[in-house]
């Protein structure tokens, strides 16, 4: 289909069906192709559109979605505004059919009535570790994001932004000692599965993209690796440091070649990368990298003798250098 630029507005209120008290933090999601379709395409990750059409509703139950696309299926002269799932925490998950009308949209609001309850949707596999085996106690999310072009993996996180966005309240399962989870009441539609999802939980899971729940009560699978996290121990995530840290040290590694250190300067972007091959680093004195007034995100990513990756920190840890009062 073609999407159109428009000025266009869309304009709502979620509320209950009971009591039509407004509901807070509702969900819109919308979609591009046929009526009713839920496929793996989400507006906030499609490339070349300017905005994020993946609204969350007010205290006072309105969501506000500007601008909004109408769409041109080829070889017709059909246009419409696309429809959009609704979903909200205790209710059952609602579709609102696409808009022919969209010379409309400008000025009418749209009501949503949503009906407590919940969905019965499910995702549930098994979490492995590199050798293929099951993991006890390794915390399993799943995520309203759909974009699968970039999983984390080995990867470091290099704009050293919060990797693990949780979307779904209570959408979160621990692995038993099979290495089984489940996560139960998820509406249609397609998720991002990922495990180690905590700061300083002890894990690092690759995410699995495009898990698809094709009914209101089915159930997905999707089994999920994982390994675990490497420590850093010094300095201290969140320390505030009067001069250039003298050293970066870490937990030592299992099957450890060598490691990769990734270091962020927030003031203008900039990484310094550089090997080790122990679980500490020296820094010279008068390293030109650190400045003070700045903050800094570091990583550690460990190598085994053939050069894989085999584990990674669980997320950047952050100190920040100030002068010294002298």
């Amino acid at each position: 289909p073609t999407i159109l630029d428009t000025p266009l507005s869309l304009t709502g209120r979620v509320v209950d069906s009971d009591t039509g008290e407004p509901i807070p933090n509702a969900r819109v999601e919308m979609n591009f192709l046929g009526a009713g379709e839920l496929v793996q395409v989400n507006w906030s990750e499609y490339s070349g559109w300017q905005t994020t059409l993946e609204a969350t509703t007010g205290d006072d139950g309105m969501f506000f979605i500007e601008p909004c696309p109408m769409i041109n299926l080829g070889g017709t002269t059909e246009i419409y505004v696309p429809g959009y799932r609704v979903t909200a925490p205790g209710y059952q998950s609602r579709w609102m059919d696409r808009n022919f009308e969209p010379e409309s949209i400008n000025s009418i609001v749209q009501g949503v009535r949503l009906t407590p309850g919940e969905d019965l949707g499910a995702i549930e596999g098994t979490v492995v570790g590199r050798d293929g085996m099951p993991l006890e106690g390794v915390p399993v999310s799943v995520e309203w994001r759909r974009n699968d072009a970039t999983p984390r993996g080995l990867e470091p996180v290099r704009d050293f932004g919060n990797p693990d966005s949780i979307l779904i309240p209570g959408a979160v399962a621990v692995s038993d000692e099979e290495g089984f989870y489940r996560i139960g009441n998820l509406p249609q539609g397609y998720y991002v599965v990922q495990a180690g999802i905590y700061p300083d939980d002890g894990w690092v899971g690759l995410s699995v993209g495009g898990v698809h729940i094709e009914g209101f009560s089915s159930t997905a699978t999707a089994d999920v690796p994982a390994f675990r996290a490497i420590t850093i121990t010094a300095p201290v995530d969140g320390a505030t440091l009067d001069a250039a840290p003298m050293r970066l040290e870490w937990e030592p590694y299992l099957d450890s070649g060598r490691y990769e250190v990734f270091i962020r300067r927030d003031l203008d972007g900039h990484t310094f990368f550089i090997g080790a091959t122990d679980n500490v680093l020296e820094v010279a004195p008068g390293t030109a990298f650190f400045n003070p007034d700045c903050s800094y995100g570091w990583e550690v990513r460990a190598l085994d003798s053939e050069g894989r990756g085999v584990g990674l920190t669980d997320r950047p840890s952050a100190f920040r250098i100030v002068r010294s009062a002298d």
